[in-house]
C-alpha cells in the first residue's frame, strides 16, 4: 500500500522501486507533469473503487 507517493494513500500501485537482496531501497519518485499527475489519481481512485465494490 502507498502512503503519501505523489499525494496517494491506501492503494496499491506498482511504482518505480529500487531494490537489493533485502528488500526495498527506496520508492523513486520522479517530476512529473500535471496532467500525468490528475491520470495517477484519477487511476488510484478507479483501483479504489473496483477494491471497494467488490469488498465485503
Amino acid at each position: 500500500m502507498l502512503t503519501g507517493y505523489y499525494g496517494l494513500d491506501d492503494v496499491a500501485l506498482s511504482v518505480p522501486t529500487l531494490i537489493d537482496g533485502d528488500g526495498v531501497v527506496e520508492i523513486q519518485e520522479y517530476d512529473i507533469s500535471k496532467d500525468e499527475l490528475e491520470m495517477l489519481s484519477k487511476s488510484a481512485a478507479v483501483i479504489k473503487k473496483a477494491i471497494n465494490d467488490f469488498s465485503y
